[in-house]
């Protein structure tokens, strides 16, 4: 199976739903044909999915690929708990362990 990843394609759907004077419907629109031609030779090829359609999706899908790789965004959950730990000055590594390291 392909996943194809277009932009709106060009057709009566945002016409019809009335929302033209949307920012997606009022933008540009990919040929239907390039996309299902784009899908049916990556489908052929064997790849899990295929950025079809303009210049400019294909340019906005790769910045999302870009932002989407590991360690580029937010804290990984164990660096949270790791944080969380330090600043109620645990020692022990559990999260529930509220003795005081300097007690003894």
């Amino acid at each position: 199976m392909t996943a194809p990843r277009s932009g709106p394609p060009e057709t009566e759907f945002f016409e019809r739903a009335g929302t033209k004077d949307t920012k997606v419907g009022s933008g540009p629109e990919d040929d239907p044909a390039d996309v299902a031609r784009e899908g049916f030779e990556a489908l052929m090829k064997g790849d899990d999915e295929v950025v079809t359609g303009s210049a400019g999706n294909k340019a906005k899908a790769a910045q999302q690929a870009n932002t989407a790789e590991p360690g580029s965004g937010a804290k990984t959950d164990e660096e949270e708990r790791q944080e969380i730990r330090g600043e109620q000055g645990t020692s022990s590594g559990d999260p529930h362990d509220d003795t005081d390291p300097q007690s003894g």
